[in-house]
């Protein structure tokens, strides 16, 4: 029942982290594609805006738009240790861990 307790505590404060997450796939990129792509907007971004930070949100746009079309991308997400695992079975995951890290 404090187990129970304790995990709910965490929720609340947010201290469990299961959200999915996306990550780039940079080295899987379609490099032609993302190419051609820019240079079909280079005219488009060199004319434009006057100030220096004008040109720079055009350019961090197409950039952006760029790696949404031609680099793929993964979904991650956290995998939760099972709720049968005991203290000495974290504690055995926990040194295995560390000595990977090492």
């Amino acid at each position: 029942m404090k187990i129970k307790a304790q995990t709910s505590l965490w929720v609340e404060r947010g201290l469990e982290n299961h959200e999915k997450r996306l990550i780039p796939i940079y080295h899987k990129t379609y490099v032609l594609g993302l190419q051609n792509f820019l240079w079909d907007k280079l005219p488009t971004w060199a004319s434009s805006g006057s100030c220096v930070e004008d040109i720079w949100i055009k350019f961090k746009d197409i950039v952006l738009d760029g790696i949404e079309r031609f680099v793929p991308h993964k979904i991650l997400k956290q995998n939760p240790d099972p709720e049968f695992y005991n203290k000495e079975v974290k504690g055995l995951k926990r040194r295995v861990r560390k000595a990977y890290n090492m």
